[in-house]
């Protein structure tokens, strides 16, 4: 029972280290002869530096006018709306300044200046561009970049990069899909550079599980939606065989045609409005026994029953602030702001970075520690990124209900031909508690 309160103080409070303190004063005077009350787990012990040390002044760094102020603002003020709900329920914050980063052609100069005037830790920037010039500085304060660059070489020690990457959805979903048993997959997804680029990042994925990429279907408009369905699916093929027998007996059969049958999951990329026409099709060309999985992309955030039975039984991925029942927090954004609703995931990313502000270290110092945020549960990768595993959702009499999955990651991939139910449902679990835990903070 000790070990059992011990592991949900871990994990509760997540953006409030005090709070954490508290709890686990509280706990050493309930259990006064357990092993660990003179000897915490070293994440435990950690927190209670972090709460001690937590930086005194916090600069964010934004694009606030510009091509991008419509999402720095976002995140701006979802920061802002958890500092002032931190600082009302009697949690200390950090001194605040603002910078518009489009107001400045020379983004070091404006980052020297806000560590000079004191920033203990520098939240942003947002764009690639200016991320990528950091990669060339010394780094002195821990900086939360809003974005991340792959390939670019090695980032300096004290630059954390975290983003909204898609392409971690692809590699959840194949991790998901194949926790699920499904090996033979096929790709329906847009003709453009994004539809390839993470068709790409689930192929390599897949691959690397020990299964295959069956088909691909690239589509262009709604007009060949069915075309290009059609013949990856190979009717075609059975169209023919059904004029041959015709041919040979000289007179009309009846005659169904059938799909081909060496694929056994389908990884849809598209939005809202392109997904409720794809899923249509597949039934119509007698794929509807398929399971579908697809990325956030294929979910507006808000229920709407009435347009998405066309896409029932669709899973997918998304983040707890659009899955879960709205919080508190959530519920005020929403009042305060017009519109917010657009731009959720900005508004989240927010919320997260302030979350995730004060526990750097923690991610960093201490194995597969996590925070369970709005985005997804957020952990450090070797190459100080963020990694998200999001929630997968089903659509169910037109609405997203949410679906146990395991809690598998790139970095924690299992090797082909070496995995052990045990281990999966053991994830499973720890996976179904981390959902009960947000639904219940």
């Amino acid at each position: 029972q000790g070990w059992l309160e011990l592991a949900l103080i871990a994990k509760d409070s997540q953006a409030n280290l005090n709070a954490q303190v508290v709890q686990l004063d509280q706990w050493v005077l309930r259990w006064p002869e357990h092993i660990a009350a003179n000897n915490l787990p070293d994440d435990l012990e950690l927190i209670r530096e972090l709460a001690a040390n937590q930086p005194r002044h916090v600069a964010l760094m934004l694009p606030l006018s510009g091509q991008l102020a419509k999402y720095g603002k976002s995140i701006r003020d979802g920061y802002m709306a958890a500092y002032y709900q931190a600082k009302d329920n009697g949690t200390s914050v950090p001194k605040l300044s603002i910078y518009d980063t489009d107001q400045h052609e020379q983004f070091i100069s404006l980052y020297t200046q806000a560590v000079n005037s004191g920033a203990e830790l520098i939240v942003g920037p947002l764009d690639k561009r200016r991320l990528s010039l950091l990669f060339d500085e010394i780094i002195t304060v821990p900086t939360l970049a809003l974005n991340r660059i792959d390939d670019y070489g090695t980032a300096p020690p004290q630059l954390f990069q975290f983003g909204l990457a898609p392409q971690d959805e692809a590699l959840q979903i194949a991790d998901i899909a194949f926790l699920e048993n499904h090996h033979h997959a096929m790709v329906i997804a847009p003709q453009s550079e994004w539809g390839h680029k993470m068709t790409d990042t689930f192929s390599k994925r897949w691959t690397q599980l020990g299964s295959k990429v069956i088909a691909e279907s690239f589509y262009s408009s709604q007009k060949d939606y069915s075309s290009s369905i059609k013949n990856t699916l190979l009717l075609q093929h059975s169209e023919q065989r059904a004029k041959r027998i015709q041919s040979l007996l000289g007179e009309r059969i009846e005659f169904l045609p059938r799909r081909r049958q060496d694929v056994d999951m389908v990884f849809l990329l598209a939005r809202p409005q392109q997904a409720r026409s794809i899923k249509p099709m597949l039934d119509y060309h007698y794929a509807g026994g398929l399971p579908i999985y697809a990325t956030s992309r294929v979910y507006s955030g808000i229920d709407d029953p009435r347009k998405d039975r066309d896409i029932e039984g669709v899973k997918f991925t998304d983040m707890p602030w659009l899955l879960q029942p709205a919080t508190e927090l959530k519920q005020l954004i929403h009042q305060e702001i017009s519109d917010s609703k657009k731009l959720q995931h900005m508004y989240a990313l927010g919320v997260d970075s302030f979350q995730l502000s004060p526990r750097l270290r923690q991610l960093k110092e201490i194995p597969n520690s996590r925070v369970y945020g709005q985005t997804g549960t957020l952990k450090l990768a070797n190459n100080n990124q963020v990694e998200r595993a999001m929630m997968l959702a089903t659509i169910k009499s037109g609405k997203a209900q949410l679906t146990p999955i395991a809690d598998l990651r790139v970095s924690d991939e299992p090797k082909t031909g070496a995995t052990k139910d045990g281990q999966f449902i053991s994830q499973a679990l720890e996976n179904q508690a981390n959902q009960d835990n947000w639904a219940t903070n």
